[in-house]
């Protein structure tokens, strides 16, 4: 009887659903399809398909939101971006889905690029690509040797480097990718200042070899300690995107003036009720710390 595997991609793939539903806590109230959907004004999208609520109710719901708050505002995210760097010949899509999944999990910003390293060594490129990107932290990986450790974490140069060829299954490419996925995430982790998992359902545990790594199940950063880490990017500036009511903005004293009807009450009520509305501005929000809700 043969015994049916998850491909890497399956597996992170139901990472990104966890991390939507358990780190970014958005509501998801759902509305049936039309050509042209109103958005959400909470969220900035559309509803997604398949709920009980109208168009005509969501239109009702954003009038009573802007006329209670006069609007969200969006504070876009500051500080350092993450890097995932694919330094491999012929690199497969392993290290953009991480990249991709570790943005739609944290909120917080990351780049993709693939660049052959040729003769460089992995080390030394990254030291160099970290430099001249200024990035938040590094992970690159190279095709190395078979000799090589397959992770190598530097926390304090915020820097991992995953050795493909000392990660590879024999005639089984789909298995190669999601070790090298695993190690990606535990470079992160390593970097990101979470050290090893209480929790066995995360792949930050103790490794040991290969059969440890293909042993554990779960290809990604349990969403708690996903949290933990967003603190810990604190250190270096970093804030995530945030969207908040343009009456909270206003009586944190940094909103600009009012440019709609549905702001000016707002401006108007606040004033009258002798809280924050400010008579000279700041220029900018205040810091928003990644990991805050």
């Amino acid at each position: 009887m043969s015994r049916l595997t998850p491909s890497f991609t399956t597996i992170l793939s139901l990472g990104c659903l966890i991390f939507c539903m358990s780190v970014m806590g958005e509501e998801s109230t759902t509305n049936a399809v039309s050509d042209s959907p109103v958005i959400d004004i909470r969220t900035g999208r559309p509803l997604p398909p398949g709920s009980s609520v109208t168009q005509e109710e969501l239109k009702a719901r954003n009038e009573r939101l802007l006329r209670h708050t006069g609007g969200i505002l969006t504070i876009p995210a500051k500080g350092p971006r993450g890097l995932f760097m694919d330094a491999r010949e012929n690199a497969p899509k392993t290290l953009a889905t991480v990249t991709s999944l570790y943005q739609k999990g944290t909120r917080l910003e990351a780049d993709f690029v693939c660049e052959p390293l040729g003769k460089a060594i992995p080390l030394e490129a990254a030291r160099a690509r970290m430099a001249s990107a200024k990035a938040l932290f590094l992970i690159l990986v190279a095709d190395g040797s078979p000799d090589s450790p397959a992770l190598s974490v530097y926390p304090d140069e915020r820097i991992g480097v995953v050795c493909a060829s000392a990660l590879a299954a024999t005639n089984d490419a789909a298995k190669t990718e999601l070790r090298i996925a695993k190690e990606t995430w535990r470079a992160l982790g390593f970097i990101g200042g979470l050290g090893f998992s209480q929790q066995d359902n995360d792949i930050m545990q103790p490794v040991d070899s290969v059969a440890d790594l293909d042993a554990n199940a779960y290809a990604y950063i349990q969403p708690m300690n996903m949290l933990r880490m967003q603190k810990f990017w604190n250190h270096h500036g970093v804030t995530r995107p945030r969207r908040i009511p343009y009456k909270n903005a206003v009586k944190e004293g940094w909103a600009s003036p009012p440019t709609n009807d549905y702001q000016k009450a707002v401006w108007d009520e606040v004033k009258a009720a002798g809280t924050n509305a400010p008579t000279a501005l700041r220029k900018a929000p205040p810091h928003v710390p990644a990991g805050q809700p």
